[in-house]
């Protein structure tokens, strides 16, 4: 693995594993609850969030319940993404991983996965993450570090361990010539290579400040054209299947589907 820049690896380095809380897998509104509960419903951490996470986003308050949903939004809120992205790819990622068939189980790792697949931008700085213009060869190295950044943080945890493998091969492509450790084919786990057609699919359905997001047809077009390079056949051929269902979360955001 590529070495990490000294900012997260003094950030992770604070963190105690023997004092941190077990992370949670499921949905829960961010609202006070008890910091020893145990009820496995709590969607994530009860109590302080982990040091790396809180050195990013320091005004959020120290005894507030931290969710997956909302530190997912908190980095779509940072990356001034509107319209709830990394909720909408999480459930856009369970009907294609249903359409292909994973059990249940499997069903919410990718869950996991899509729906915390760019926390690791927490170690990326502003001035590249938000730069408007393009990056330079140093500039896009550094955020090549995120998908490992985000391994580290959710391998940190029993409960989220097993999705840290879709966050660390969500950029991976089928052809091996991804990042960051150039996977080819199978190597490359089933939800990375779900979560890269679904996050794909959504970035070019999705209208920007500067631009409208392009038609369903279109997006499949494009998706189709990196078939076999790209993205896995499969997994295309179980889009092209499915799109509809996709399409109808994106039309009507709605509460999240029942395992």
């Amino acid at each position: 693995m590529a070495d990490q820049p000294d900012k997260w690896r003094e950030s992770m380095a604070e963190t105690d594993p023997g004092k941190q809380k077990a992370w949670q897998a499921e949905e829960l509104p961010v609202s006070p609850m008890p910091a020893e509960t145990t009820d496995p419903r709590h969607a994530g951490l009860a109590g302080d969030a982990p040091p790396a996470i809180r050195a990013r986003f320091p005004r959020m308050p120290s005894r507030r319940p931290f969710t997956l949903e909302a530190l997912a939004a908190m980095q779509d809120a940072r990356e001034q993404k509107t319209g709830a992205h990394s909720k909408r790819v999480a459930e856009m990622a369970l009907v294609l991983a249903r359409e292909m068939g994973v059990t249940p189980e499997e069903v919410q790792t990718i869950r996991m996965g899509a729906l915390l697949h760019d926390i690791g931008k927490i170690a990326v700085p502003d001035s590249i993450l938000l730069k408007p213009g393009a990056l330079t060869p140093d500039e896009r190295e550094t955020m090549r570090t995120h998908a490992q950044a985000g391994y580290d943080i959710l391998h940190s945890s029993p409960v989220l361990r097993p999705a840290a493998e879709i966050v660390i091969s969500h950029h991976e492509r089928y052809d091996g010539t991804g990042y960051p450790r150039g996977l080819k084919g199978a190597a490359i786990c089933l939800g990375a290579r779900i979560l890269a057609v679904i996050d794909t699919y959504d970035a070019i359905r999705a209208d920007r400040p500067y631009s409208k997001g392009r038609s369903a047809e279109e997006a499949l077009a494009e998706i189709l054209r990196h078939r076999g390079s790209q993205f896995d056949p499969a997994v295309v051929d179980a889009l092209r299947r499915c799109q509809a269902g996709i399409e109808e979360i994106r039309r009507e955001p709605r509460a999240e589907r029942p395992p």
